[in-house]
């Protein structure tokens, strides 16, 4: 066999990926047992601060979205806000790949296509939660229900 084609298939098995890999979904059954917090209730406030800013071709850019949410139902966590918890903030995170590539892109929606980012004010979610660094963060991938997402 000539030494080309040898040198084409050894290059492109061993080539290194730019792919990532998809995290894949938690089931229901997961989500409610990881988490600390299970709130639903209306989004009143949405705040995206860019984490890493994309500057550069191939840069992958993090945006973090703080979520202020007006709770209608606790069913896991209510001994962890307290009684005059009028409203809990929850953080997720959005990646913005760089060109040619795969995998997660940030927290995603459990029963819907939507994104952390595509969530609006009056929007009604479900959250699943858990505390990290003094905060609620949505668990990974896929911590949250949109119920209603009228804003869009």
């Amino acid at each position: 066999m000539p030494r080309l084609p040898l040198l084409v298939i050894a290059f492109a098995l061993f080539l290194p990926t730019r792919a990532g890999a998809e995290i894949p979904p938690l089931p229901k059954e997961r989500l409610t047992a990881d988490a600390e917090l299970i709130v639903t209730g209306t989004v009143v406030d949405v705040q995206a601060k860019v984490v890493k800013a994309k500057l550069l071709p191939g840069q992958m850019g993090v945006t973090e979205y703080r979520w202020t949410v007006r709770p209608t139902d606790v069913a896991k966590g209510q001994d962890r806000l307290g009684d005059k918890a009028d409203t809990v903030t929850v953080v997720g995170v959005r990646y913005s790949l760089p060109a040619n590539t795969s995998g997660s892109a940030g927290h995603r929606s459990n029963n819907t296509t939507d994104y952390v980012a595509d969530v609006k004010r009056g929007a009604t979610v479900t959250v699943y939660a858990h505390a990290r660094d003094g905060e609620w963060k949505l668990l990974s991938p896929n911590g949250f229900d949109v119920v209603k997402n009228e804003e869009k």
